[in-house]
């Protein structure tokens, strides 16, 4: 269904809006543009209106423990090891995205109607790639319960392996909602103001893949070593949604406020795969478990924890025709205890099950449910259209 991206889609919207207006007789969802003084007659125009919005947002980025280290023992802390991947922030920063909106009035005053909204942001990804001839040691931190003390798996190691490994962590962030609203007060100190009600839905996902080869050499010639993980999170927010908007009016310029917050629930769920394969004289044995990912946190996992999506924005428009406005405005929302990659991945392994070996002691990793607060802000840009 998206296929065309949100490009075409906005695009399309705007065409659209831009063909309606055109149609005789004045539009708008609101009154056309009049002082602050309240009208004493019901403004004229149509009853549907449609908004369509390019977004520049920027959202939460995601903490991700040490993945990757070199040179040293490739052990954390050790004496030469650094970090290569990880102990950083991922997925942050400016991305695009679309907004469309369209709404009814029911009366011809324009004082009370229903609106309904879809936005979404461009994917943000992070990948990461590095490989070793086998002269520096490329490997993988992490707590090594039977030692109770920090080890590292190796990638690369001098004289006995050469490997690469690459890893990709994704980001996509959409939502949705519709209200009733009704006017409040025609002529308050913040202009015409307006009360609603409504729900919202928030979709946030995301996923980390880690991929490695090794090829063995010395003692282990011959030999191939493989890996595959993935944490995979995604949050459904699903809430009533209750604010109030306004906007005052000058000529042809107007500036438009909004505050509301949904309060609800949010539907953590969390993925965990993971598998290694060693192939010699030709034949691949496949075992459950990669080193992050080991059986013991390997599966499907859900909770359900109370939530809240407070939300403010504010806008500029330019009334170019009655039935024609343009605008520019900045969002900010804010959405409490999400599950991210960062916050599932356990860095504790009882090393005995790696490779498939059976488990003894500690059921290490274990599947992990660290909530963090995700946020994203920035500005949009759009055309609105009634008719």
């Amino acid at each position: 269904m998206w296929g065309y991206g949100y490009r075409g889609w906005l695009a399309a919207v705007g065409a659209f809006a831009v063909t309606l207006a055109a149609q005789p007789g004045e539009a708008a969802d609101q009154a056309p543009p009049r002082p602050f003084t309240k009208a004493s007659t019901s403004p004229p125009g149509g009853s549907f209106w449609i908004e369509a919005s390019y977004l520049y947002w920027s959202a939460k980025d995601d903490r991700l423990p040490a993945l990757v280290t070199q040179g040293g023992t490739g052990v954390l802390g050790a004496p030469g090891t650094v970090v290569a991947f990880g102990d950083s922030d991922v997925n942050g920063g400016w991305r695009s995205g679309a907004r469309v909106r369209l709404g009814y009035w029911f009366d011809p005053a324009k004082r009370s109607g229903v609106d309904a909204h879809f936005f979404m942001l461009d994917r943000s990804a992070t990948d990461f790639a590095a490989s070793s001839d086998g002269s520096t040691l490329l490997a993988r931190p992490f707590f090594n319960t039977n030692i109770s003390a920090q080890d590292a798996s190796f990638i690369a190691s001098p004289g006995l392996l050469s490997g690469q490994i690459s890893i990709n962590d994704t980001s996509r962030l959409y939502g949705a909602g519709a209200a009733y609203r009704t006017e409040i007060c025609a002529n308050c100190a913040m202009g015409s103001v307006n009360g609603f009600v409504g729900y919202r839905y928030l979709h946030l996902r995301d996923k980390l893949q880690i991929a490695s080869t090794s090829v063995g050499a010395g003692n282990f010639a011959g030999f191939t070593f493989t890996t595959s993980e993935a944490f995979a999170t995604t949050n459904h927010f699903h809430g009533l949604d209750l604010g109030l908007n306004g906007e005052i009016r000058q000529g042809p310029w107007s500036l438009e406020w909004l505050a509301k917050v949904a309060v609800g629930a949010t539907f953590n769920e969390l993925s965990i795969n993971g598998s290694s394969g060693v192939t010699t004289g030709g034949v691949t044995t496949v075992t459950a478990g990669g080193l992050l990912a080991q059986p013991t946190n390997i599966g499907d996992f859900s909770r359900t924890r109370l939530a809240a999506v407070p939300e403010f924005s504010a806008k500029l428009g330019y009334q170019i025709t009655p039935a024609i406005r343009v605008f520019a405005g900045y969002d900010v929302m804010y959405w409490t205890g999400v599950v991210r990659p960062g916050g599932a991945i356990d860095t504790t392994v009882n090393a005995t099950q790696i490779g498939g070996g059976a488990l003894v002691g500690a059921a290490r990793p274990a599947p992990q449910f660290n909530t963090s607060n995700y946020w994203a802000h920035g500005a949009n840009f759009g055309i609105k259209a009634a008719f």
